[in-house]
Parts: structure tokens; C-alpha cells; sequence
């Protein structure tokens, strides 16, 4: 390709800056909620939250490259995949599940639903029992599989 070399220049400039304004947003929540909790500048805690980031990051970078950080022969980047990408998403949705479903008004929570929907007494009974059963089936399973 002519001038394919610029372009894969430019192509990983514009990928540094689009993963760059990402990271941004992801730093934001935590920054405004230390500085309001602490009364500390923003900036103060956003240098705070990005230290913590990156060390937090590094082993799982670290772990499929030269370095080759494991945790009992498995890579940390799969480590860290499993306990918060698997297992902690699935734990999230058990207990988002259980709070929409149990602690919050019912009336309020299905009323915006379609009473001429034919479904419209599943979703509350799916809600409450089988959701969160599934849920923590998955989760025991993915749990057992680890042992």
C-alpha cells in the first residue's frame, strides 16, 4: 500500500487519542467522588486515581509480554478477567437482580410495563426467583470449576 507506513502512523495517533479521552471518563466518577468526600482538589485526586490505575494495570500488561506475570501458572491478565470480568459482573447482576426485585417499590418498578403485554406477570415472577437462581447457579459453577 503507498504511503502505508503514514497511515499506520496516523491510524495508532488517532488510537492513542480516542483510548485517551476514554480513559478520561473513567477517571472522572472516582475522581469527583474523593474530592467531595475528602475536599481535596480535583486534581489531587485524579493524579491519586491514575497512580492507582496504573498500578493496578501494570501486572495484567505485564502478564503477555517479556515480564510473563502469572498467578499459579495463569497469566494475571486472565486472572484478573475471571475474578472481575466473570465472576464480578455475575455477582453484580445476582445482587441487582435481588434489589430491584425485592427491595424496591413493586408499583413503582412495573408500572411502566405494558399492561396489554401477555408476559406482564412473568416479569415480575422471573425477576424475583428465576433470575437470581440462574444467576447464582452460574456463578456457583464458575466458582467450582476454579478448585
Amino acid at each position: 500500500m503507498p504511503f502505508g507506513a503514514v497511515f499506520a502512523v496516523f491510524f495508532f495517533l488517532l488510537l492513542f487519542f480516542a483510548a485517551t479521552s476514554s480513559a478520561i471518563s473513567f477517571i472522572e466518577v472516582p475522581t469527583a467522588a474523593l474530592a467531595g468526600a475528602f475536599g481535596k482538589s480535583r486534581r489531587s485526586m485524579a493524579t491519586l486515581v491514575t497512580v492507582i490505575l496504573i498500578i493496578i494495570g501494570l501486572p495484567a500488561a505485564a502478564s503477555y509480554s517479556a515480564f510473563s506475570l502469572s498467578f499459579q501458572g495463569i497469566p494475571i491478565l486472565d486472572a484478573m478477567d475471571e475474578v472481575f470480568g466473570t465472576i464480578g459482573l455475575s455477582t453484580s447482576a445476582l445482587l441487582l437482580s435481588i434489589a430491584f426485585a425485592w427491595l424496591f417499590d413493586q408499583k413503582a418498578l412495573w408500572g411502566d410495563l405494558s399492561e396489554s403485554s401477555p408476559f406482564i406477570r412473568a416479569v415480575p415472577i422471573l425477576c424475583r426467583y428465576v433470575i437470581p437462581v440462574a444467576v447464582l447457579i452460574t456463578i456457583t459453577f464458575r466458582v467450582a470449576a476454579l478448585f
